[in-house]
């Protein structure tokens, strides 16, 4: 019953869950019917997910709204990912990986070959061109990284 109540009542965990369903059928060879559930996914929570996009377990949407997440993305555990955000290719065959633990806020966008490190965090509305390391922060256009965790951080007394 929990699982019917989310998928009621929450968008994301509605997303996530038409994703999860489409790509079983799609990995399956079954046609058709995952492009039927992208569409209802789109129409009912405002997220456009590629059911050939490989997303791994505690994959979360706290506002699905358009978030699109191309065929050739890979996403690892923990993400979480919110409203507005691109993962797409910018050149023929090229996907972004995110990789586990990773945080990409509202409006960013990760496009091409590139890697975002484990337990990073893209800010609000960056444009991710080039590999960012795990547990960095990323922000800006195209983004730059400003923070590492473990690096000292400089402050004024």
């Amino acid at each position: 019953m929990n699982r019917l109540k989310a998928y009621l009542v929450d968008s994301g965990e509605r997303a996530v869950m038409l994703h999860r369903l489409a790509h079983w059928l799609s990995r399956r060879g079954i046609r058709g019917l995952p492009a039927l559930l992208r569409s209802h996914c789109l129409r009912s929570t405002g997220a456009d997910i590629s059911p050939q996009a490989v997303i791994g377990p505690g994959f979360v949407l706290p506002h699905p709204v358009g978030v699109v997440i191309g065929s050739g993305a890979r996403v690892g555990t923990n993400v979480y990912v919110f409203s507005g955000v691109v993962i797409g290719q910018r050149e023929t065959d090229c996907w972004p990986t995110i990789e586990d633990g990773a945080r990409i806020y509202s409006g960013a966008k990760v496009l091409g070959n590139v890697t975002i490190g484990e337990a990073s965090q893209i800010g609000a509305n960056a444009v991710v061109l080039t590999d960012v390391p795990p547990g960095s922060t990323a922000v800006g256009i195209p983004a730059r990284v400003i923070a590492r965790v473990g690096a000292r951080q400089a402050c004024e007394s």
